[in-house]
Formats: C-alpha cells, structure tokens, sequence
C-alpha cells in the first residue's frame, strides 16, 4: 500500500530526550553567578509545569511537548539540583555581609523581571478581548487568574523564598559572630548593616529595644539556646526582605517605561487577590470563559515548557542582561504571547494553537531572540570558572569531595598560569597528576586545612605554592649537599644514548640538578630557591616514571643497575626533602607488592625504614662497582662526559 503523503513523522522518544551533562555545562557557563539563578529559576520551573500538568496530555502529545517524565532529567537529580540549590553559596563564598547584601538583591532583580513578564501577559489578554465587551477588566482578571498564566510568576517567587531560607540560614553564622544575642537593638543592626530602619516597619518603640526583648514574650518559656535562635532568626529575616525589596527597585529602577508599566500592572492584579468580585461575569465564564480558561492553560503550559527548555539548552540568555529581551517583548508580540490573541482574541481551535507554538518557524525565531541578546562578555568556558566550580561551598563536605575538588582547582590554576587554552579533558588528567604529586590524600585528616585552601582561586594558589614548597623544596643549607650528590649519582648513570625515552628523560633531570649549584651565581635568593625546587620535583617525577612498569626484579644486570639509581634519586630526594618520604613509601610498597607480595623476610624486600641507609649517592657508588666485577668487559667511569655504549631500552 502506497505511503500517504503530509504523514506525521513518527515521535522518537531520544530526540526529545533531555541531557544531564549537557544541562550541567549550561549552567556552568553561564556569564554570571545571578544567570545561573536564572537557570535554577528556569529549571525548576520546568520541572513544576510537568508535575502540573501530569495525565494533561496523550503519551505522544506529552513527548512532543515536554511533559513525559521520561525525558526529562529528575529535578532531585544530584548534579543538577546540588548544583541549583547552592548557586548562592558561590555569590557568597566569602560569607561576608556585603556578599549576602548582593546575593538577596540578584533574587529581588528576578522577582521583578519575571512581574514584568505577568504583566506582559496580562496586557495581552486586555488585547485580545474587544475594547467594548463588557465587563472587560473583570473578564481579563478571571482568565489571567484562571489560566496558568501566573505559574512562571508563582514559580520565581517559591524559588526566590527558598534561595532566600537557605542563605538566611547561612546568614546566621556570620550574624553570631558579630553580635550579642542578648544586648543587639534593631538600630544598632540596621545601622552596621546600611538598613532604612523605616522601612522595616517596626512597632513604635521596637527600634531601641534589644532583639532579646522583643522576642522573648512570644517565648516566655524557652531557655536561653531557642531564644538565641530566635533573635538570629529576625535578624536573618529583616535582612533577606529588606535587601531582596532593594533588589526590585534597583531592577525597577533600570527599566525602560513600558517595563516599568507592566510590572505596576501586574503589582496591581496580584493585588486583587482570590476574593476578587466576578459576580457581574457568571454567566460569561460559564457559557465561553471556563473553555478559554481551559485552552489558555493548556497552551500557556506548552509555551512556559518550551520556555523553560530554550532557556536551559542556552547560555547567555538570563539575568543581569536580560532587559533587551524583555524589551523586545513589549515593542513586538512574538511566539510567547501570540497563543493568547489566537485562543481569545481569534478564537483558534487548541489544536491549532498547540501546533503553533511549536512549530519549528515559532522555535527559530524564538532562539534567534534569544541569541540575540547575549551577556555583554561572550560565553566562554574558562579555568577561572573551573576553578570557581570546584571552590567556595562547591568545594565539596566530605573530605573526599574537597581533595577532588582541590585537585581540579590546583590544574586549572596552573593551566591558566600557563595561558593554556581551556581543555576539560587535560584540566581533569592533570589534577589526577596532582593529587599523586602533592599526596593530596593525606589531607583528609585535615579537613579545616582543606576547607581553608577551597575558598577561593586565591586560596587554591596559595596552597598549590605551599605544597610545592612543602614537598620538593631545598632549604638553603642543603642545596649545595644536594647537588653534590647529584653529581655523584650522575656520574655512575648509564648514558642516555640509545635508551628508552623515560630513562633519558631521568639522566636529563639528574644532570640538570647535579649543574645547579654552578649555574647559581648571580641569582636572588629567591630565584635559587626556584630552581632547586623545579630540579628536585623533575627528578623525583621522571626516576618515579621510569620506574613504573619496572617494579619486578630486572633480567638484566644493566636494567637492575639503572632501576637501582632511580631508587638512589628517590632516596637523595626524599632524604632532602622528608616530606616526600610520603610517596616514596608508597612506591616502595608497590615494589614490594609486585616483587614479594610484601613480605619483609623475602631478600629483595625494600625496607622503607632503612631506605636511606641503603639507597642514595653513597648506594650508587657501590652498586657500580659490583656491577663492574661482574661485567668485566664493560667500564663505567666516574666521568659522565665520556661516552659509554650500552644495551638499549633499559
């Protein structure tokens, strides 16, 4: 039977499919930490309109729209709401008041853009109804109120009070550092905290009055830890209302005119409140108004799903810039509102509408305006906000999280040291490389040292140069030792030539440090102390890499001497700088795993407490003179420029 023309293409479930990493990198890269608000906003808003509109929709119709569960990724989901919920943490990461001051004005600046975008909403449903019904403003009223219309509204301020609850909370902690619970008055507060004290709207008299007092009557039974929570909690609470209303003003306050009026004009409607008087327009809403009311839900669900989807497949496109884009929303009606003029004001079947709203005409242009009222800095993935992403309060709780996280931190302070341009994939292999290079494990057992270096970029590279320090540095009084026995072991090496590419790269670092102390003269005190450092690290590193790989016990008296003097560098590293003897201990007992399943009795056992004893610049002396008796043909000399062939790769 022939295929019939105009067919509907058949609903691939993936093709709607919503992408955690994708949404993850999306709210990564946003330009600011208030336009990752606005993703949470956008995000939890979708999430909100599907479990509302739950069994609104057949299977197909729920997949094509967005409302299957299924393609959507969980809003409890770990990454993204972990990630949603603690957006204010990194606003506020240096628990200062004026961060907490910024913070509760970005969610007040939210709360007034999305009235705007009521009152826009609103205005088009005045539209849509002929300017000679009668009745008119009470029947826009009650399809305003009844539609769904105020979901995105409803949905920005259950966001916005959460946001506000939690960082209340967290308020609290640096309130208690600076007050009294028992002595602080509302206008010693208010004054510390640049507050209007007029504005709280306090009772006559309450100003003076120590917090203590003011609560205690409420309480009269409570011991002394309630009422300190209690005094703190009004406090907490004065503060989050008083700057979050500073916030929509100064978010007002930037609008252009036509902005500025549909926000009083929502202000105005949310007044009216559920007890409005519809008594004059009975019988309308039950012979034509309920049905509209019922379209209007049903496209307005559709139109904020696939608001909420563009905006989160997005970057650039909320927040702090988001004024020209509402404004080319008050100057044009475009895909958002069109659906109320069609279903008011044309009466167009819901059938046709629903179409219309996701037709792919509808969706380009809808993403053409989005694009085109970007950030004022180009989205951009960089190390700073990789950094950004792994510190503050996104440095992790546990102890396993913060050294993760510090590992990635310490990469991309250093790749962006280096200019490097971003790569993820290198940022995560190099912080693996720097939790083995720092032994970053064993500061799990100092979770506040962990919690200290985690606060910020800043923080980061003051640990990253800490540790540096700490692991690899060469106190003053020991360069010169440490050289000297350089240059002891170098001169027992077996030459590079014709060797494996990690065994040159070894004879390479032995050499630069065993030279060091010749190159120093003329350089700061300073600029020694780097070198050395640099040297030290680099023989540490390639003697561990050439080693790996060769932890059993070499066939070849030319390869048991070599590995031996990658564990003579080992010990003349370690023993310059002890606290490396935290990862020499764990490449011995690698060694040992592989050659003797650590058994201390078994004769090629490495004892880590006698390491140094056996091991270093004087072991390198005597492991060439037995490897000389035993190969009488071969002749090493204690003078790394003379050329000496040997077996290759070893």
């Amino acid at each position: 039977m022939p295929e019939k023309k105009n067919q509907p293409a058949p609903i691939i479930l993936a093709d709607y499919q919503e992408n955690e990493n994708h949404l993850v990198n999306v709210r990564d890269a946003q330009h600011t930490l208030e336009d990752q608000l606005w993703f949470g906003f956008e995000y939890r808003s979708k999430n909100d309109i599907m479990r509302n509109a739950e069994g609104d929709f057949q299977p197909e119709e729920a997949v094509k729209y967005g409302f299957n569960p299924e393609c959507a990724v969980n809003q409890d989901d770990e990454q993204i709401q972990g990630g949603l919920r603690s957006t204010y943490r990194d606003m506020v990461k240096a628990y200062s008041i004026e961060d907490y001051k910024k913070y509760f004005s970005a969610l007040g600046s939210m709360k007034a853009k999305t009235a705007v975008i009521s009152g826009r909403h609103y205005e088009s449903i005045e539209k849509a109804l002929d300017e000679n019904t009668p009745n008119r403003d009470e029947k826009a009223f009650y399809l305003y109120r009844s539609s769904g219309l105020t979901a995105r509204s409803n949905a920005c301020n259950d966001f916005c009070l959460d946001c506000q609850e939690d960082a209340e909370r967290s308020l609290g902690e640096a309130l208690e550092k600076k007050y009294d619970y028992k002595t602080v008055t509302m206008r010693q507060f208010a004054q510390d905290m640049g507050i209007d004290i007029e504005k709280l709207n306090l009772p006559e008299g309450a100003a003076d009055k120590t917090v203590y007092d003011l609560r205690r009557p409420d309480f009269p039974k409570a011991d002394e830890n309630t009422m300190k929570e209690q005094v703190f909690q009004m406090l907490q609470a004065n503060f989050g209302e008083y700057f979050v209303r500073q916030g929509v003003d100064a978010a007002v306050e930037k609008m252009t005119e036509g902005q500025k009026n549909l926000y009083r004009k929502a202000l105005e409607v949310g007044g009216r409140g559920e007890n409005a008087d519809l008594s004059k327009i009975e019988e309308w809403i039950q012979d034509e108004g309920e049905a509209l009311a019922a379209d209007l839900r049903t496209a307005s669900a559709i139109s904020n799903m696939k608001d909420a989807r563009y905006r989160t497949q997005l970057s650039g496109t909320f927040g702090s810039n988001d004024e020209g884009f509402l404004d080319k929303e008050i100057k044009k009606e475009t895909a958002r509102t069109r659906f109320i003029s069609d279903i008011v004001g044309k009466k167009k079947d819901i059938g046709q509408v629903k179409e219309s709203i996701v037709s792919k005409a509808n969706r380009d242009f809808y993403a053409e305006s989005l694009r085109k009222y970007p950030a004022e800095t180009p989205a951009k993935a960089s190390y700073e906000n990789y950094v950004t992403l792994h510190t503050g309060i996104k440095g992790g709780s546990t102890p396993d999280e913060m050294v993760e996280n510090l590992s990635k931190a310490l990469s991309a302070s250093a790749l962006q040291e280096l200019d490097r341009k971003f790569n993820l994939k290198e940022a995560r292999q190099i912080g693996q490389h720097f939790k083995e290079l720092f032994a970053l494990d064993t500061l799990k057992m100092k979770p506040e040292l962990l919690k200290s270096a985690l606060q910020d970029g800043s923080s980061v590279l003051r640990m990253g140069r800490q540790l540096r320090k700490t692991f690899y540095g060469v106190a003053p009084e020991k360069q010169q030792s440490f050289s000297a026995k350089m240059r002891t072991l170098q001169s027992h090496l077996m030459p590079p030539e014709k060797r494996s590419k990690e065994y040159q790269k070894f004879y390479k670092a032995v050499k630069t440090c065993a030279e060091l102390e010749e190159k120093m003269e003329g350089m700061t005190a300073e600029e020694k102390e780097k070198a050395y450092c640099q040297a030290n690290l680099d023989v540490f590193e390639a003697a561990r890499t050439y080693m790996d790989g060769k932890e059993s016990v070499r066939s070849r008296d030319t390869g048991k001497l070599s590995f031996d003097h990658a564990l003579d560098a080992l010990a003349i590293c370690s023993e310059t700088t002890p606290a490396l003897n935290v990862r020499t201990d764990k490449i011995l007992g690698n060694i040992n795993r592989v050659r003797n399943q650590n058994n201390p009795q078994a004769a090629n056992y490495i004892d880590a407490e006698s390491f140094h004893e056996r091991y270093g610049a004087a072991h390198s002396d005597r492991s060439v003179a037995d490897y000389s008796r035993r190969n009488r043909n071969v002749n090493i000399v204690h003078d790394p420029a003379e050329e000496i062939k040997g077996p290759a790769n070893v």
